[in-house]
């Protein structure tokens, strides 16, 4: 959530044009299109932390990254070429576990 905030923030455009942009800048091709259930304890804490992203009121723990992938399931050759293979420009900012973040 704060990859896409930091994206709104940079002026990639308003929350519903980085939220519908999103796969294109994704690391894996396949995206997910499942609708949670509305009380899941899962979806129910995601929904939680949102308001400290869109607000900018909770940590950043993405560090200001513009894009992420969990370095285990990388498959978008878009991501490979101009994220992956460009790490002098969009260095690697945050990890956690497989979970890495870059500028």
């Amino acid at each position: 959530m704060h990859v896409m905030s930091n994206r709104v923030k940079a002026g990639w455009g308003n929350w519903m044009d980085v939220l519908s942009s999103a796969p294109s800048r994704s690391a894996t091709m396949e995206q997910p299109t499942d609708i949670p259930h509305i009380w899941s304890p899962e979806f129910t804490r995601l929904l939680h932390s949102v308001e400290g992203a869109f607000d900018g009121s909770s940590k950043d723990l993405s560090n200001g990254a513009m894009y992420f992938c969990d370095s285990n399931k990388v498959d978008n050759p878009w991501f490979k070429e101009k994220i992956l293979g460009n790490l002098s420009v969009h260095r690697k900012v945050a990890d956690m576990n497989s979970l890495m973040f870059f500028i």
